[in-house]
């Protein structure tokens, strides 16, 4: 066995006999567990663990403004990553929105810059507080792969949404830069086993037929919330959909 693997192996093992004497309140078992892999990668170095499986970034276009291909900015964010099924937690990264690409911080001893994370070996991922779950995990048979926020879910159903950016080559006296420009957001429901788009309201209604009169009240009802923040129109309108389904359910 290589010591690659056998530290794998160690990392595994000794999570699970930790987490046979953790306490039984899950609250404390998640913060004991990131305290434990936190110290645990510290001693033998995230390094010489599976998050140090990628290839080497080099970013090849220029931006002088905030208009930035990167989620939130191009400053290292906090994070955590799922990545060849071991969690990693406190990890330096960024996310590039237009080349739907994870990102970590390569340690300052090991030259510093970038990782770029093999991008399905990556199932979750938080950056900043917000969760992305790659789809490409989940469904590979599904057309609309790639990395997409978490914005609603519950046992039954799970609200996606894609970050997307368009790239503009712009020219000043000097030389040429690239601005990012966000684009519309892409909406995946994950309900009935399957991952369907809803891009218009008719994709709705084509999922939830007998709900058709409540879908057409709330787009009604709701044209302000729907041209001011979509993410919270479309998780609205999930929970929504969630209730009518637990109504029909109690009858």
């Amino acid at each position: 066995m290589t010591q690659h693997n056998s530290t794998h192996l160690l990392r595994f093992t000794s999570l699970a006999l930790f987490l046979l004497v953790v306490s039984p309140i899950r609250s404390q078992q998640v913060v004991q567990q990131d305290s434990y892999l936190n110290w645990f990668d510290q001693q033998v170095g995230l390094e010489n663990t599976a998050l140090y499986d990628g290839v080497i970034y080099k970013e090849i276009y220029r931006t002088i403004n905030d208009k930035i291909k990167f989620y939130k900015s191009s400053s290292w964010l906090d994070g955590s990553v799922i990545y060849a099924g071991q969690m990693f937690t406190d990890i330096p990264m960024r996310y590039d929105v237009f080349e739907d690409q994870l990102l970590i911080k390569l340690k300052d001893q090991l030259g510093g810059g970038a990782l770029l994370l093999f991008k399905d070996k990556v199932s979750t991922f938080t950056i900043d507080g917000t969760i992305f779950v790659n789809v490409t995990e989940i469904s590979r048979s599904s057309s609309n792969s790639g990395f997409y926020e978490l914005l609603w879910q519950n046992d039954n159903m799970r609200l996606l949404a894609k970050h997307q950016k368009n790239d503009f080559l712009r020219k000043d006296r000097r030389s040429l830069y690239y601005e990012f420009i966000d684009q519309k957001k892409q909406y995946l429901l994950y309900y009935a086993h399957k991952y369907s788009s809803l891009e218009k309201k008719k994709d709705v209604t084509a999922l939830f037929p007998e709900f058709k009169n409540e879908v057409d009240d709330f787009y009604q009802i709701n044209k302000r919330l729907r041209s001011r923040d979509m993410d919270a129109f479309m998780s609205s309108l999930i929970n929504r959909i969630e209730d009518l389904l637990l109504q029909n359910q109690a009858k």
